[in-house]
């Protein structure tokens, strides 16, 4: 549907305040992709305090949960994945007849009282690697349990709208996302120790990719650990963003592909955009790529 211009766009910027290897947050970004919908993303490495937009989105809602949504086409700002999910093919995804209400999402100015912290709040602020891990597989295991009564005819069986793919859906996503940080180490999980203080503050980046591509997957880990905002051209195979992609490249389609509208600078290669990241918006220029070295 999305692919024969069958889904609605959205008339202004989606806004995503995230961190790469959270996997709730990865959910959010697999929709998105499923979607191709652009999304204006501001890391918040680890949803710890002291990262510009970590900041900005406590002063905004009193926490620091993430995935976080704005919709400003339609004024709408929302915590919790699968709402988001939900709120993402119900507006811009094919016709569906099913409804599933949201529970968090709020107008533009409305205020509400703060919510309850959420299992990744309580994630994010364990102290240790193993305790997170621990409330990882806690919060696994509430989840299928509760997956389970539902298969058995014992709570709602609502929780999503029938157009959300099952790769997106409750225990699978959660496990699957999160197995994948976790072998990676659980990048960007914190802001990387040199990165430039007034990196939240530059022109955001742009970033033509999909969720998906192991090359891509780098250069996202290292804008989120530099605090860098940018945005994700979404262009998973059949995309329309594609050859716009060509048209400006004038090559064959290739990603990741940077756009730093701060420098002027356009590249392709992985590699290549990490060590330039590294060079541009640390204080100490150096990366550690092809060997080590420092910026000349």
């Amino acid at each position: 549907a999305v692919l024969r211009g069958e889904c609605p766009r959205p008339a202004a910027t989606l806004i995503l305040y995230e961190f790469d290897s959270s996997p709730y947050c990865r959910k959010v970004r697999d929709a998105l992709t499923c979607l191709d919908l652009p999304v204006h993303c501001r890391p918040c490495p680890g949803a710890l305090p002291g990262g510009k937009y970590s900041d900005e989105l406590y002063a905004k809602t009193g926490r620091r949960t993430v995935p976080y949504l704005i919709d400003e086409g339609l004024g709408v700002e929302m915590f919790e994945s699968d709402d988001i999910i939900n709120h993402l093919f119900n507006n811009y995804g094919p016709p569906t007849k099913s409804t599933v209400p949201t529970t968090t999402s709020t107008k533009r100015g409305a205020t509400s009282q703060t919510p309850p912290q959420s299992s990744i709040s309580k994630i994010l602020a364990a102290p240790s690697l193993q305790e997170k891990l621990r409330l990882i597989l806690s919060s696994t295991v509430e989840k299928m349990t509760k997956l389970i009564a539902i298969a058995r005819g014992e709570g709602p069986t609502d929780l999503y709208l029938e157009s959300v793919p099952w790769q997106l859906r409750g225990v699978f996503a959660v496990i699957s996302t999160g197995a994948a940080a976790t072998i990676r180490m659980i990048p960007a999980y914190k802001m990387q120790v040199d990165a430039r203080a007034e990196n939240g503050d530059r022109i955001p980046l742009i970033l033509y990719g999909y969720e998906t591509s192991p090359f891509v997957r780098p250069v996202r880990e290292k804008l989120c650990a530099l605090g860098l905002p940018h945005t994700l051209i979404n262009c998973a195979r059949g995309s329309t963003h594609r050859s716009e992609l060509m048209a400006r490249t004038g090559k064959q389609f290739q990603v990741p592909y940077l756009i730093d509208p701060n420098t002027g600078v356009e590249m392709f290669e992985s590699i290549d955009i990490r060590i330039y990241l590294d060079r541009v918006y640390t204080t100490s220029g150096y990366t550690p790529l092809r060997g080590g070295s420092y910026a000349e």
